[in-house]
């Protein structure tokens, strides 16, 4: 889930996208929360939690393709001239912040019936929060 879930860009010339014509002046929207979710780039699990994905079999580590065909279908921190330029450092901060996290404590919701939902526009987060119960596992 991206923390910014719409944004738009505007074709400076004429140019086609997969064929179509888009004509100079032209605003485009790009859905990162759409494009990530794509059936085409992910199969038909591309709407299920499945950290695996993001973990290549046969070395062990970490890709940036979710196993896709291509790069260019996780859509989260955008592609280009212009994509966001924390992008790898927010990648190496999430994993190491989930590392210690994980590592460090059992989790559940406080609730066990509420079912989060993401809500805004310039970033995505829980409508009403995420209330979890957190357990230390081992000392720090």
């Amino acid at each position: 889930m991206p923390t910014s879930p719409i944004t738009s860009r505007v074709a400076v010339e004429d140019t086609t996208i997969v064929g179509t014509r888009i004509p100079a002046g032209t605003r485009l929207w790009v859905v990162p929360a759409a494009m990530n979710r794509f059936v085409s780039f992910y199969g038909e699990t591309a709407d299920t939690f499945e950290p695996g994905r993001w973990i290549d079999e046969d070395s062990g580590r970490a890709n940036n393709h979710g196993n896709a065909h291509t790069n260019y279908a996780f859509m989260t921190f955008l592609h280009g001239p212009r994509k966001c330029i924390g992008a790898g450092y927010a990648k190496v901060e999430l994993r190491a912040f989930i590392s210690a996290f994980v590592g460090s404590y059992e989790f559940e919701m406080a609730d066990k019936t509420y079912v989060p939902q993401p809500a805004g526009i310039t970033a995505i987060k829980p409508k009403d929060g995420l209330p979890l119960k957190l357990k230390r596992t081992q000392a720090w």
